[in-house]
């Protein structure tokens, strides 16, 4: 089935065509590929099937362009500051896809399985998932202690920083926050992941700790086989993360707590290898992925449906 989409209200820099979707935002194109739909720019003319729009812009733009099928996908969460207005439109859309709750028409895909192309996460294959649920080839000490990636202030972020560089950790930082090495990583993504890999320990929490709201930062931190200082959701997402593999930073003293848990570890070569051998993923990683990829092309599939009955009514 062939549809003509509108993207609307992405993010700085994004080329808000299905080539530049593809590019950018490559899973959220593939669930209509899954579904077997051909999606098309729409030229002069059209009258326009589906207008997907993101909160990185006044949603009243998406629910007011004219279309036959309104889609609101965010990887955002509900307590984040871009749903101040998106709150009193949730029901004006036909659909609402990345929420992290699934109640009405709202429907919960995790941030990264939109981020990513849908047949694997990003620069790792699905059989390397595999390998690291299973506790193959993340199991060895790193040369360096601790590094963050990151370029967002967030007050948790500098706290860790803060707390470990006093207890006289060394973290590597790369990036605008905290920098004290060459700035900038090369490559990507992939680039990313291969300067982790050289630490034992990643700064990874979350800038809003919500049911169900997971982005990248805990993905990456696992694929590159560090050990992740974290602070995020325990909830949803369980079954496809080991949890018992994370420094946890969250809730009450929860930056004392973690700090002391990196120093024992950074103290005890056996105890810091134990936690190293954990498998970064559940032995249901693939399950949960193989879930995610059929539950976002059902959605496209609805999608689809909807756009073909409403093309009945002139």
């Amino acid at each position: 089935m062939r549809l003509t989409i509108k993207f609307i209200n992405y993010w700085s820099g994004v080329e808000l065509s299905v080539k530049g979707m593809r590019n950018a935002v490559p899973g959220l194109v593939g669930m209509f590929d899954d579904a077997g739909c051909v999606l098309r720019d729409p030229v002069p003319g059209d009258i326009v099937d589906i207008a997907v729009g993101s909160v990185f812009g006044d949603p009243r733009d998406i629910v007011n362009f004219p279309a036959r099928v309104h889609v609101l996908h965010t990887q955002e969460c509900l307590a984040h500051g871009h749903f101040k207005t998106v709150r009193q439109l949730l029901f004006d859309f036909d659909l609402v896809v990345g929420l992290v709750v699934d109640s009405g028409n709202m429907h919960h895909i995790p941030y990264e399985v939109f981020k990513s192309p849908l047949g694997g996460i990003g620069p790792v294959s699905l059989e390397e998932v595999a390998s690291m649920a299973a506790g193959v080839s993340v199991a060895r000490l790193r040369e360096r202690d601790c590094c963050l990636v990151s370029t967002n202030p967030h007050p948790l972020r500098l706290a860790l920083l803060k707390a470990l560089r006093a207890s006289e950790v060394r973290v590597d930082c790369p990036s605008k926050v905290g920098c004290n090495m060459p700035n900038g990583i090369k490559g990507g993504r992939a680039g990313k992941l291969e300067f982790m890999s050289n630490y034992n320990f990643t700064i990874c929490p979350e800038n809003i700790v919500c049911p169900g709201y997971l982005t990248e930062k805990l993905m990456d931190a696992c694929l590159a086989g560090t050990i992740p200082v974290y602070s995020g959701p325990r909830s949803l997402e369980d079954g496809f993360f080991n949890f018992e593999r994370i420094v946890w930073a969250d809730g009450k003293n929860g930056v004392s707590r973690a700090v002391e848990e990196v120093q024992y570890l950074l103290r005890d070569s056996t105890a810091l290898k134990q936690r190293l051998t954990l498998p970064p993923f559940a032995s249901g990683a693939l399950e949960r992925i193989a879930e995610w990829r059929r539950n976002a092309a059902g959605l496209a599939g609805g999608i689809a449906a909807l756009t073909l009955e409403r093309r009945k009514v002139k």
